[in-house]
């Protein structure tokens, strides 16, 4: 609708966005899969407004910026001079390195991509959500959910919810044709919250976020050493290659993987993400502390973590299971 690949300066306003957004196709039917949208965002922002009978960015600068002590916030108007404020970058098809597209100022200021901040006024929010100054029940923003269908999303209100490596973590990141790339994670059992901000879409932002955790979390794996490392199960491991394999093909093994372990993203995409993988191989295996953690119902105890080669890199995909010993739950591990 929106061409991403190019500056954007037609004028828009709500009702010509929404307008636009009535024009979109679904991805898939309702129930089918999990499909992350912006627009929803966006109307989102125009009901809040519409509610509180005042300016979007009034209420979120009352509401938000101000009881979290975000003084280095606001939402984003193009022609105001702001100190500090970095140039968003991106890398063109050519691999050269050029400024981050323009966007007009009704786009740059939606609710789904508005907030002009900086990593210490994310910091400030992220504590502020937890000590309930800026909702009274911020566990609900951190509840997984499931879709209509009954399939589990792993997704709440803006956070997307996941594991790392044998910890629980809450996380959303973010990219726009302007040129920056965002990532902002919260691991609720180790106290923990990390975020990086870059003014460049291209940055590997996830490695700079692990990088950060495995700093302040003890003990945590790291599979681009462990797969140096001898394998002291090659049996587990054969076992989780075949399962992978298998997924590749398109299908699951029932006898080693349940069903529900492909979820949210579904069979086809993960077959379809990790289509021509090569030389794969063991990277860790790690058991989880205490109770472990509860993923679509099942409870996860012990992992292994596999490296391949994908489209020039090595990958890794981490493979949780429960205490039947069967695969529970998949990890795109960094």
């Amino acid at each position: 609708m929106i061409p991403y690949d190019q500056d954007v300066t037609t004028p828009y306003d709500d009702g010509s966005m929404v307008r636009a957004f009535f024009t979109l196709k679904m991805a898939a039917p309702v129930g089918a899969r999990f499909v992350y949208s912006s627009p929803n965002y966006a109307m989102l922002g125009m009901t809040v407004a519409n509610l509180a009978k005042q300016p979007y960015a009034q209420f979120v600068r009352e509401r938000i910026f101000s009881p979290a002590g975000m003084t280095e916030s606001s939402i984003i108007d193009n022609e105001v001079v702001v100190p500090e404020r970095a140039e968003g970058y991106r890398r063109a098809s050519s691999g050269e390195i050029r400024k981050g597209r323009y966007l007009g100022q009704y786009l740059h200021a939606r609710p789904d991509d508005g907030v002009l901040t900086s990593a210490g006024d994310l910091a400030r929010w992220l504590i502020a959500l937890q000590d309930r100054r800026i909702v009274r029940d911020p566990e609900k923003l951190w509840d997984a959910t499931s879709s209509d269908t009954g399939r589990p999303l792993d997704y709440a209100y803006g956070w997307f919810q996941d594991t790392w490596l044998g910890h629980r973590r809450q996380q959303h990141s973010g990219g726009l044709r302007t040129g920056f790339h965002t990532f902002i994670a919260r691991y609720p059992d180790d106290d923990l919250g990390v975020v990086v901000l870059t003014n460049c879409d291209f940055s590997p932002i996830r490695d700079y976020v692990d990088l950060i955790a495995r700093q302040y979390i003890a003990g945590v794996s790291d599979p681009g050493a462990e797969m140096k490392s001898p394998d002291a199960n090659p049996a587990e491991t054969q076992q989780a290659i075949h399962a992978l394999q298998t997924l590749i093909g398109g299908s699951i093994d029932a006898a080693l993987m349940h069903a529900d372990a492909v979820e949210p993203v579904g069979l086809d995409e993960i077959a379809g993400f990790l289509k021509g993988a090569a030389d794969v191989r063991y990277a860790g295996r790690g058991r989880l502390q205490g109770d472990g953690l509860t993923m679509h119902g099942h409870r996860l105890v012990s992992y292994v973590t596999l490296a391949m080669q994908l489209q020039g890199r090595t990958q890794f995909v981490t493979l949780y299971r429960d205490a039947s010993g069967k695969i529970a739950c998949l990890e795109e591990t960094n």
